[in-house]
């Protein structure tokens, strides 16, 4: 092997050494964070479980628009499904963790159908429909008393009520999330879906099967999505319509799979410890702070870094956002060898 590639493989090796060591020793301080005692100790758990449950939420779009680039605007519908699902298993007197599993289960089986009815459609098309679908149960849960109805719905108080328990229930969900969206990338599905998000058609000719494939992501996208809002609701113990089947929820997720990474595994925790920080720091100087912000660093990101926050730190591949492209034109036009951006 020639001295280059040697060298080379030793520094990929000293790389991935180096980031899991980072892994390992965050995960600790994750883990031992509730057993320290410090004045701000609650406020930092209450914000870090918000951290897990949007990685959660994010990871679902992530699978789905991440690898398969299937543009959907519809996961709040997932999201307030699985809210209002688990809601409805905690008067019933199961179990709050059993509940959510239900739930979970109930909404991946309830969108296989309506993935099967959605790929009908490509491109924005589909993006309509899926939004489309949210509002839909957004109105029946809001005509219908005996779902919610206007005045909503409480969850009764539940082992998950103590703000420990609830920390790591969502510390769960969220690593849970991570290390599916990472089996699935190493996958044959995880290659079939990038695939699909490169050229549908050209996959379909080599024999992947598209929509199947397209409906199996779309089913765990779904179940992840209900298992961040029944998580959701058990933590703030009151759900509404208006709320949880809100597009806010939709734009969350793909801010935060975007903005942190989208089709790498870690990156919604990135882009939810993100959207955390900047909601909890801007929002008491000025209600919907935020949000300005983050479309700001989301045209940011989507000139500069199309490949997200964490393609400072891994290379992801070749860049395609419009900055490149307009680099690549330049040179091309300049006469100069285009360069890989």
């Amino acid at each position: 092997m020639p001295v280059e590639d040697k060298m080379a493989v030793r520094n990929i090796g000293q790389k991935k050494r180096r980031t899991d060591l980072v892994i390992i020793i965050l995960g600790l301080v994750v883990l031992a964070l509730p057993f320290l005692r410090f004045t701000t100790r609650e406020y930092i758990l209450s914000v870090l479980t918000f951290v897990f449950i949007y990685t959660t939420l994010g990871q679902s779009w992530n699978i789905l628009g991440g690898f398969a680039k299937q543009f959907s605007l519809g996961h709040a519908a997932f999201f307030g499904l699985g809210a209002f699902f688990t809601a409805f298993g905690c008067h019933l007197g199961v179990p709050a963790l059993a509940s959510l599993v239900i739930a979970g289960i109930l909404v991946a089986l309830v969108s296989y159908p309506l993935g099967r009815i959605c790929f009908s459609a490509k491109g924005p098309y589909f993006t309509i429909i899926t939004l489309a679908l949210a509002e839909i149960f957004r109105i029946i849960f809001l005509w219908r008393p005996e779902l919610s109805g206007s005045e909503g719905m409480t969850l009764p108080v539940n082992f998950f009520s103590k703000n420990t328990n609830m920390y790591y229930l969502a510390l769960i969900m969220a690593a849970g999330s991570i290390l599916v969206a990472f089996l699935i990338g190493r996958s044959n599905l995880g290659l079939s879906l990038r695939s699909i998000g490169d050229d549908e058609d050209a996959s379909a000719e080599l024999g992947v099967s598209v929509l199947y494939a397209k409906s199996i992501t779309l089913f765990m996208s779904a179940g992840m999505a209900a298992l961040a809002g029944g998580t959701y609701g058990i933590f703030i113990q009151y759900l509404s319509p208006n709320d949880v089947f809100s597009i806010i929820y939709s734009l969350d997720a793909i801010f935060i799979s975007i903005v942190g990474g989208a089709g790498l595994s870690f990156g919604p925790f990135i882009g939810a410890l993100l959207f955390s920080i900047l909601e909890e720091t801007l929002n008491p100087l000025a209600p919907g702070a935020h949000l300005l912000f983050l479309g700001s660093i989301l045209i940011a990101i989507m000139f500069l870094l199309p490949n997200g926050l964490l393609s400072l730190v891994y290379k992801t591949g070749t860049q395609t956002g419009p900055m490149a492209i307009r680099i690549v034109r330049k040179e091309k036009k300049e006469g100069s060898a285009p360069r890989v951006v």
